[in-house]
């Protein structure tokens, strides 16, 4: 027995030793990386709730009903004038009737006094009925247009407010919601509204009851509290809308070493106050209060939550304020874990081969796109000026791809082919007013996903709200939260950098991700002193403005229009003087954004960040100085518009080398993805490039495919004739361009050979016939896969119930 009762403790104990050494060699579950309470919200609990505003509508009526005044002349259709196509206007029987006599009628009314400056215009709401099936669109615009250039300003502005209208006998009701916001999101700051009928039935009768103007103000304070996608000075944020006196209570795990840092704002004039606290075991504790005053801008907010870390507490977001109902925003609220990195699986095997330490995702990746910028303009891809010294330095330690091609030649169309890696034709976006269907999973939307902070700074319309490439950014910077540059509407670097740099020290010690699209290259090319010299005389300068001046009166005081080779000599203005000085000027931009660039990785030093961040240079598309005939991008395919520069430096896990293999920019974010240990999308068309960082590419799956560009017609009238739709690949030394709508007498088939003929000057397709149908083959094939992977306009079939409200409260669902 005493035997017996001696070995069972020992026995025991054994057990308990592996037990505890098997407990001890098992990792502790990794800390969440961010913990969003947009996310959170349809769990939470909602106190005090105040019911949405009704106050009364500003709107237009013609049986006597107006609640906005009507000016007097000319008194039988109280304001409403003709300006294009439309015959018998007047008020009958309650009704503003009129009669389309053709395929763009317009009318136009001078703007009420009392449709206040300043004021955002969220929608119109009208209710009208119509003979025929009709498109309405509404542009405000300051200036009166005659019947001459009605037509022509219509085509260039594009329209703000615009909806199908179904024929029918009785009236229905049309909300126009702003699809346009970098043009005419301060709507009520034009003088004149200009009702357009488009594409429809000549004979149309039209019969209007009612047109209702809401402002973006009317439209929050009428909404539910709850999220959204909202702006404040043209900084958007995710947001959390509520009210005063509502109190938010959620139930949260508060993550290790845990911080907030968000914004608060208000839309009211009157102070707001802003309170966090938090409630654990029936005991409250105030963590922030904060008073607003200024409405219209987002102010920080800063919160320590390392009292509460690893607990399950309940965090309450409250209001208080003189008036019941007084909106409060609460701008990407979300709780973070310092000093813990994104979110990662499991790396791929060529993945792990690359660095001396063990896979693991960066800090943050920062993606800069230098809009417009060629490659042959940067010494590292041998110019012979110092436009980049920079870039330059951080290109020798990086992977340089020395033949990158973009996909579209544009902004809209090129841009989501990166951020999604999809071709043009699969994602849609060809002409100015496409967006980007909800369905697409975009690269910042993978990093939201794995707890990273998302912020775009965005230098043009189409690479932001405009395009739907919202999805996944936590901030975005709107191009209007910049202002009118006093030097330049095209040199957007300086700002943001000095808006990025404090961002980063935010957000130093969590995953970050930024996508930076700087304009600095894009027309207007003069730069801002002292860069305006760097290249040139001030003589010179002089002479080239006189030369512009020329070119300007030539073509009706045009000072917009980049002009074409036959348009230079119809100014009588010598060609290779006006390209030879544009071009001292682009280089000259292109050397103040790389002194920009320098100050940002010079910041990034500062904070300790350069090793450990994925750092991505960039291009969308290039520019054309007459090289073909004609100026600017999105014109053609031709090698000019097509040839980027692309690089990554993570000096701790990707190498210094060139690459000379011909890649695709789709390319980038499965690269990107696959060095940052995240799951790429199914739907990507691109293929990762980590395997060309290998010592054996196809070892590791490399395959080198052809590279296809695509440009599409624009649906109204161009911007230079003729215009045609053209695709090209690149492939085996070779490049073909198609043009497919072409005007009499161009040619289908255009061949060049890359490795001599750079820039497609040199047109060989009637040497080399059997390459043409090779290349032509390898297009139609390609182009019959991209069409039919084309992504679905709604996704509605394809979502819970829970997703599709969250995207339609986050402006990404109609």
């Amino acid at each position: 027995m005493k035997a017996k009762t001696f070995v069972i403790p020992l026995l025991v104990i054994a057990l308990l030793v592996v037990l505890i050494g098997l407990t001890a060699c098992q990792e502790p579950p990794a800390p969440a990386p961010a913990v969003r309470l947009v996310d959170l919200f349809a769990n939470a609990t909602v106190i005090d709730a105040v019911e949405p505003a009704t106050d009364e509508p500003m709107m237009l009526r013609f049986d006597g009903g107006s609640t906005v005044p009507d000016p007097d002349e000319p008194a039988g259709t109280l304001g409403w004038e003709i300006v294009h196509q439309v015959e018998d206007l007047a008020v009958r029987d309650g009704l503003l009737t009129l009669k389309t006599t053709g395929e763009s009628a317009g009318i136009v009314l001078k703007k009420p006094e009392n449709l206040g400056e300043g004021m955002q215009m969220h929608a119109l709401e009208l209710r009208l009925r119509s003979s025929a099936e009709i498109q309405l669109a509404v542009q405000p615009i300051r200036e009166k247009l005659t019947a001459e250039d009605f037509a022509e300003v219509k085509i260039r502005t594009g329209f703000t407010f615009e909806t199908q209208v179904e024929a029918g006998d009785e009236p229905q009701t049309y909300t126009l919601v702003n699809t346009n916001p970098q043009r005419a999101s301060s709507a009520f700051d034009a003088t004149n509204f200009y009702l357009v009928f488009l594409r429809g039935d000549p004979g149309a009768d039209v019969a209007i009851e009612s047109l209702r103007f809401i402002s973006r103000k009317e439209h929050l304070a009428s909404v539910p509290s709850g999220i959204g996608f909202h702006d404040l000075g043209k900084i958007y944020q995710e947001t959390l809308t509520t009210r005063a006196p509502e109190k938010v209570v959620f139930e949260v795990n508060v993550p290790e070493r845990p911080w907030m840092i968000f914004g608060i704002g208000t839309i009211d004039d009157g102070p707001v106050r802003f309170k966090v606290n938090v409630r654990k075991d029936a005991q409250e504790t105030a963590v922030l209060t904060k008073t607003v005053t200024t409405p219209g801008r987002w102010e920080r907010a800063d919160v320590d939550l390392s009292p509460f870390a690893g607990q399950r507490v309940e965090l309450i977001l409250a209001l208080d304020a003189e008036k019941a109902g007084q909106v409060g925003l609460w701008g990407a609220p979300v709780i973070r874990s310092r000093g813990v990195k994104g979110e990662a699986g499991s790396p791929t095997q060529t993945r792990v081969t690359l660095g001396d330490v063990p896979s693991e995702p960066p800090r943050g990746v920062v993606l800069i796109l230098a809009d417009t910028l060629r490659r042959d303009r940067l010494p590292f891809h041998g110019h012979d000026r110092p436009t980049a010294p920079h870039l330059t330095a951080l290109a020798e330690n990086a992977l340089v791809f020395e033949n990158a091609i973009a996909q579209g030649t544009w902004t809209k169309a090129s841009v989501p082919s990166i951020l999604s890696s999809l071709y043009p034709s699969t994602h849609g976006l060809v002409s100015p007013h496409d967006r980007i269907s909800a369905v697409a999973e975009t690269m910042p939307e993978v990093f939201r996903d794995a707890g990273y902070a998302t912020l775009t700074m965005s230098s043009v319309a189409f690479t932001g709200q405009n395009s739907n490439l919202h999805q996944g950014v936590e901030t975005l910077h709107e191009r209007t939260s910049l202002g009118d540059l006093e030097h330049s509407r095209s040199k957007t670097a300086r700002i943001y950098v000095d808006r990025l740099l404090p961002w980063l020290e935010d957000h130093r010690d969590v995953p970050f991700f930024v996508f930076l699209q700087i304009f600095d290259p894009h027309d207007p090319f003069k730069p801002y002193a002292p860069y305006d010299r760097l290249f040139s005389t001030a003589e010179e300068n002089a002479a080239q403005e006189e030369r512009a001046a020329q070119v300007a009166e030539s073509l009706d005081g045009d000072e917009n229009h980049l002009p074409t080779r036959e348009e230079l000599a119809k100014a009588e203005v010598d060609a290779d003087a006006f390209v030879d000085h544009e071009l001292d000027w682009y280089d000259a931009s292109i050397r103040g954004m790389d002194t920009e660039i320098g100050r940002l990785l010079e910041g990034m030093d500062n904070l300790g960040l350069r090793d450990d961040v994925a750092i991505v240079f960039f291009s969308d598309h290039g520019e054309e100085f007459l090289e073909h005939g004609k100026h600017f991008h999105g014109t053609s395919t031709y090698s000019e518009l097509t040839n980027v520069p692309f690089f990554i430096h993570w000096p701790r896990v990707v190498p210094a080398q060139r690459v000379p293999e011909v890649v695709q920019m789709l390319d980038l974010m499965p690269t990107v993805l696959d060095l940052a240990l995240l799951e790429p999308p199914e739907a990507m068309q691109g293929q990762s490039l980590v395997p060309l960082m290998t010592s054996d590419a196809t070892a590791f799956g490399w395959r080198q495919r052809p590279a296809f560009s695509e440009k599409h017609r624009m649906p109204n009238e161009p911007l230079y004739e003729p215009e045609v739709d053209s695709f090209a690949v690149v492939s085996e030394g070779w490049k073909l361009v198609q043009n497919t709508e072409r005007p009499e007498g161009h040619p289908e088939f255009e061949l060049y050979r890359t490795e001599t003929d750079p820039l497609d000057q040199d047109d060989v397709a009637a040497e080399h016939p059997e390459v043409v149908a090779k290349l032509a083959g390898l297009i139609e094939e390609w182009q019959e896969a991209a069409l039919a992977a084309k992504l679905p306009e709604v996704a509605d079939a394809e979502m819970s119930p829970e997703e599709l409200e969250r995207l339609r409260a986050l402006g990404y669902v109609n």
